[in-house]
Parts: structure tokens; C-alpha cells; sequence
């Protein structure tokens, strides 16, 4: 993905929940999501700094190889 590019910050809204949302993404940067995400959200990820105000389903972040996931809501099954 190339949402992120060269350590910048990316603000969304999330309206629904979706599954497998930004997988993969390896460029370093900060994500801040408001609403939810569905299952398997951010997983793959490198050097993201990703926030999500809002809950996520299962396997959150599965696979991540560095960065970090901060989720202030709940994770599993919501």
C-alpha cells in the first residue's frame, strides 16, 4: 500500500466494519482510524503505527513484524 509515505500520518473514518483491513502495509508511518474494523485487520504489517478508536473482530494484527497496534475498544468477537 502506498497510503503511507515517508513517516506521514494518515487520519480515516470508518462508517463500517471491513475484514482484512490494510494488510501488508511496509512503509513506516502512523494510521489513526475512527469507527471498527472487522477480522484479520492490519495483519502482515511493518513499521506502522496504527490507533484504532473503535473495536476490531478476531486475529488483529496476525503476522505483524514490527510497529505497533493500539486498539481502544474491544477485540474478538464484538
Amino acid at each position: 500500500y502506498d497510503l503511507l509515505e515517508n513517516q506521514e500520518t494518515a487520519e480515516l473514518s470508518m462508517s463500517s466494519a471491513l475484514d482484512c483491513l490494510f494488510p501488508a502495509m511496509r512503509r513506516g508511518g502512523r494510521l489513526l482510524i475512527h469507527g471498527n474494523a472487522g477480522d484479520y485487520a492490519f495483519a502482515y504489517n511493518e513499521f506502522t503505527d496504527i490507533s484504532l478508536d473503535g473495536n476490531t473482530g478476531y486475529a488483529v494484527g496476525l503476522g505483524i513484524r514490527s510497529g505497533v497496534i493500539h486498539v481502544y475498544g474491544n477485540a474478538g468477537d464484538y
